[in-house]
């Protein structure tokens, strides 16, 4: 429910304001946590809500969620059946607190690294990317025209690692990193920016210039073939690649 919800936001912003680094601290009590005129404001839902009931409310997500992080583990999120924990988890997302969250993914995103995966090479003449006489030679093309075929174990690396040495045709620089920061900087760019590769949108809202979200881009419904489907899946690795790596996009 809309009231729940609330709570959850509620305990995400009583862990925040009181400084709790674990969440598996038994003694943080929300005994203590009055609802303010603000938080009634912020939340219509809250204002028929006394604050024993509130308390009580958060006192169980914030278990709730210690609940999931000792056992997530031993959880099958996988499972699509109507029966199960992982099922009752899913059902119950709303109610997750972004510390957890965020400590389940580097978890799974530590599991799963790979650290046997070699640095390939990946080589763009950045001149021709600026070429107007040559709409099709793009980064973004180039680079998974090159590495597309590469296992994703490959970009399964530890945070902060480079996932392949960029080299600039007619360009004397070595690749200690810049190289390929800027690599990313530009299929970043490309991608929403460039109307030959026309991957995204912007959003309705951000079309009208009304509503929320109005930045937002949608993916283009147009691109539905074999190659654009390539594209897509490429975007998915660099995507996941940020994550691990913590490079931003």
């Amino acid at each position: 429910t809309k009231l729940d919800q609330a709570m959850a936001e509620l305990v995400e912003k009583s862990v925040e304001e009181f400084e709790i680094k674990d969440i598996n601290d038994d003694n943080f009590s929300f005994e203590n946590c009055a609802l303010s005129k603000d938080d009634i404001l912020w939340c219509q839902d809250l204002k028929n809500v006394d604050n024993l009931s509130s308390n009580v409310r958060q006192q169980s997500i914030f278990c709730l969620n210690q609940l999931i992080l000792k056992n997530f583990q031993y959880i099958d999120i996988s499972n699509k059946s109507c029966i199960g924990f992982g099922k009752l988890l899913c059902d119950l997302r709303h109610l997750i607190i972004n510390n957890v969250s965020m400590s389940s993914l580097t978890d799974s995103l530590d599991h799963s690294q790979d650290g046997q995966a070699n640095e390939p090479s990946f080589q763009v003449d950045r001149f021709r990317c600026k070429s107007e006489d040559e709409p099709d030679y793009l980064m973004f093309t180039e680079c998974m025209k090159q590495l597309h075929s590469f296992k994703p174990e490959t970009f399964r690396l530890e945070p902060y690692s480079k996932a392949w040495k960029c080299q600039f045709a007619n360009e004397h620089a070595t690749d200690a990193g810049g190289p390929y920061r800027e690599s990313i900087e530009w299929m970043s760019k490309e991608i929403e920016t460039n109307k030959h590769l026309g991957l995204f949108m912007l959003c309705p809202n951000g079309m009208n210039n009304s509503g929320l979200n109005r930045d937002k881009y949608l993916p283009s419904p147009n691109k539905c073939s074999y190659q654009d489907e390539k594209m897509y899946m490429f975007l998915g690795k660099l995507m996941g690649l940020a994550m691990r790596t913590k490079e931003i996009l």
